[in-house]
């Protein structure tokens, strides 16, 4: 299981235009789900299964095969505007100088890599080669993704049907299990990709192998089954939900009611109090605590709602 900081959590929110400050109380809990919302955006999933309905499958045994531009999809996958272009040039010449800055976390370039996937993914496919692993640098994490077959949600959209695979490595050789496609193969081609991306792919296609009926379950063995979709820039109104640092501690997640404090010395039942609750509170109080049956009190003592009676001498 790949797993990552919160820290780097917040940098891969943040590579998809969900900014939110480095201090924010939210937990890692909270910014999973966060993180899965924007997956889903990125992705466009309610404009195929809408939110107003109780699916949350996509029928892909029913789906047509994919045959738009004569059955090749490296140009479809990717849902770049020309707004994004213009903001990747403007990046890309504003940020030269940062290309071998390592102080720029791994986690601020996941969108873009998970963008870049899609096309190696489609340039695998119309290469007739039957997948990619995706492996970072230090030979110890990777991602084997095998195309099964590409199916069209609608002329434009093209759904990539496939099996994947993690393999982790604590050794330090370069150990990875792969399972039945443990031995290089020349048609399944490496690309280098950071951890972050790597948890963002898996993310998302962990997110989608959920959305699979059991009606449709090609098997390849040791290998999980999901699909990838068309990936875009995250609307507006969508990163400004997301971006929301809406998170108090004192409320319960799911009723929205505030949890109970806990009881204060003044709170407490008289039978709860002790010496302890009641010592100092007053410097003009005598006696013992309120509840002791051996309690004389003064007026002054027997004043103060906070200690009846109870209060130790200074």
């Amino acid at each position: 299981m790949l797993n990552v900081s919160k820290e780097t959590l917040l940098d891969i929110l943040g590579s998809m235009g969900v900014e939110l400050p480095s201090d924010t109380t939210m937990t890692t809990e909270v910014l999973e789900k966060r993180l899965k919302k924007a997956i889903d955006a990125a992705q466009f999933v309610h404009t195929i299964i809408p939110s107003n309905k109780k699916k949350t499958e996509i029928d892909i045994g029913i789906l047509p095969k994919w045959s738009a531009g004569d059955g090749r999809i490296q140009f479809t996958v990717d849902r770049t505007s020309w707004q994004d272009a213009l903001s990747g040039l403007k990046s890309a010449l504003a940020g030269f100088r940062d290309i071998f800055d390592d102080s720029i976390p791994e986690g601020r370039d996941a969108f873009v890599n998970w963008r870049y996937l899609l096309n190696l993914l489609g340039q695998a496919y119309d290469a007739g080669r039957p997948g990619i692993i995706l492996v970072d640098g230090a030979m110890q994490s990777a991602v084997l993704i095998k195309i099964h077959e590409i199916r069209a949600v609608n002329f434009q959209t093209p759904i990539i049907v496939v099996h994947f695979r993690h393999a982790m490595d604590a050794t330090g050789r370069g150990l990875l299990d792969f399972g039945p496609y443990q031995h290089p193969r020349s048609d399944i081609q490496a690309h280098f990709f950071v951890r972050p991306a790597q948890y963002l792919v898996l993310r998302a296609l962990e997110a989608n192998a959920k959305r699979i009926p059991s009606s449709y379950a090609p098997v390849d063995p040791g290998l999980t089954l999901s699909f990838l979709l068309p990936v875009g820039t995250i609307e507006a109104s969508e990163t400004g939900k997301l971006a929301k640092n809406n998170v108090f501690a004192n409320v319960r997640p799911r009723t929205g009611r505030h949890i109970k404090a806990p009881a204060r010395p003044w709170m407490m039942p008289l039978g709860k109090r002790s010496r302890s609750t009641c010592q100092g509170l007053s410097p003009t109080c005598q006696g013992t605590p309120a509840n002791s049956v051996t309690a004389t009190p003064s007026a002054a003592c027997l004043s103060r709602k906070a200690c009846k009676g109870g209060g130790i001498p200074q």
